[in-house]
C-alpha cells in the first residue's frame, strides 16, 4: 500500500527547492491544501455575496477565450448584491432582466468584462440578451448567466432558502458524513444539469465554494467531511493518479510521455485499463455508480480511496497532485526552479522509493 508520506514528500520537496519557501514544512503544506478557494469572495460558506461571486467565476475557470472570470464574476455580483437581504438572494425574474441590469452596471461603473482589450463584442451580446435576441450557442454570456439564474433557482428550490448558509450545512448533516462520498455525488447531481457544469467544473465549485468553512482546522480532522472529498479530476491529478494506480505502465509508453499526454486520452487510458495496484481494486467509490464520464469517476474515486485508506481527506490528494502538476502553491505563486518535467520525475521517482520499501 502506498503511504500517503511519499506523496507528502514530494510535494515538500518541490516547495522547498525554491528559495522563497526553502524553509516551509508539512505544517506549510496543510495550510495550503486548506487554503482553497478565492481571494476574491472569502467566506462563499456561509455569505451568499461569496457563493455566487465563486459560482460566477468558476464558470470560466479552465481559461482560454471569453471574458474574464474575475471580471465576470464582480458583474454579477455587482448586479446581485442589491437583491440580497438577511443574507438570502431574491429570484431573478428573467435573463433579459438580468442582462440588461448587468450592462447598466458596467456602463454605470465604468468597468470591462476583460481585464485587456475591448469587450465591445461581449457588451453587444448582452445588449442582444436584454432585447430577448437568442444568441448563438457559441456566445458565452448567454450561457454564463442562464447558468447563474438557474443556480439560484436551485438555492431557492431545492430546500436552502436562497442562502450560503444553509447550502453549507447541508454538507455536514450527521448523514451526509455517514457516507462523504456518496454526498459529493449527490451534490454535483444538483448542478450537473446548470449549463457550463461538468464533473471535474462541478467538483472544484463544491471546493472552492466551501473549504472556507475549514479555516483554523487541523487537516488529519476532515477524514469524514464531505467537502474534503471533493476531488476534481483535472489534467494532473489524472495523470499523476494514473501513475500511482499502475495503469500507466500498461500503456507501454514512456515516462516522458505522460508528462504532456493529452488530458482526454489519460481520461479513455483510466476508463478501459484495470488498476495494477492491489489497493485500487476496491474503491470506495463504486465505478459502476456513474457510468458516464466513467474514467474520470474512477480517477475519483481512486484519489478518495488512497486518501481514506490512511485516514486522510481527499482533499489532501487533489491539492498535492495539483501542486506537483502545475507548479503553483500559495495564492498561486508559481514555483521555481523545478520546471513540470523535473516535479513529475520527482513525484515518480518518490512512487519508485515507495514501492521498493513496501
Amino acid at each position: 500500500m502506498y503511504h500517503l508520506d511519499f506523496l507528502r514528500r514530494a510535494a515538500l520537496e518541490i516547495v522547498t527547492s525554491d528559495p522563497d519557501f526553502a524553509n516551509h514544512t508539512q505544517r506549510d503544506l496543510d495550510q495550503y491544501v486548506l487554503a482553497t478557494g478565492s481571494n476574491h469572495a472569502r467566506a462563499p460558506h456561509e455569505v451568499t455575496r461569496d457563493l455566487l461571486y465563486v459560482y460566477s467565476a468558476n464558470l470560466l475557470n479552465a481559461g482560454g477565450l471569453g471574458v474574464n472570470m474575475h471580471c465576470f464574476a464582480s458583474m454579477v455580483c455587482g448586479v446581485l448584491a442589491p437583491q440580497i437581504e438577511n443574507n438570502q438572494i431574491a429570484r431573478v425574474n428573467s435573463l433579459p432582466d438580468l442582462a440588461a441590469q448587468c450592462l447598466a452596471h458596467l456602463e454605470h461603473t465604468g468597468a470591462h468584462l476583460l481585464a485587456v482589450g475591448d469587450d465591445t463584442r461581449y457588451r453587444l451580446q448582452l445588449s442582444a440578451l436584454a432585447n430577448g435576441l437568442q444568441q448563438p450557442p457559441y456566445s458565452p454570456l448567454q450561457r454564463h448567466l442562464a447558468s447563474v439564474v438557474g443556480f439560484i433557482d436551485l438555492l431557492h428550490n431545492n430546500g436552502y432558502e436562497g442562502q450560503a448558509d444553509v447550502y453549507h450545512r447541508s454538507f455536514k448533516t450527521d448523514e451526509a458524513r455517514s457516507n462523504p462520498g456518496l454526498t459529493i455525488v449527490q451534490r454535483l447531481d444538483e448542478i450537473l444539469p446548470l449549463k457550463g457544469i461538468g464533473i471535474a467544473t462541478g467538483l472544484n465549485f463544491i471546493k472552492d465554494s466551501q473549504s472556507s468553512g475549514f479555516a483554523g482546522a487541523d487537516l488529519q480532522d476532515l477524514a469524514q467531511e464531505p467537502i474534503a472529498w471533493a476531488v476534481k479530476p483535472d489534467m494532473h491529478v489524472l495523470r499523476l493518479m494514473l501513475l500511482v494506480s499502475g495503469r500507466f505502465e500498461q500503456t507501454g509508453l514512456p515516462f516522458d510521455e505522460l508528462v504532456h499526454r493529452p488530458q482526454n486520452l489519460v481520461a479513455q487510458e483510466y476508463r478501459d485499463l484495470a488498476p495494477g495496484a492491489d489497493l485500487f481494486a476496491n474503491p470506495v467509490l463504486p465505478p459502476n455508480l456513474r457510468p458516464a464520464k466513467r474514467g474520470l469517476w474512477t480517477c475519483v474515486g481512486d484519489a478518495q480511496t488512497w486518501a481514506a485508506a490512511h485516514g486522510a481527506p481527499p482533499l489532501e490528494v487533489d491539492r498535492l497532485l495539483y501542486l506537483i502538476g502545475s507548479g503553483r502553491y500559495i495564492d498561486g505563486r508559481e514555483l521555481w526552479p523545478r520546471n513540470q518535467q523535473q516535479r513529475y520525475m520527482i513525484f515518480a521517482q518518490a512512487l519508485t522509493t515507495a514501492c521498493c520499501r513496501r
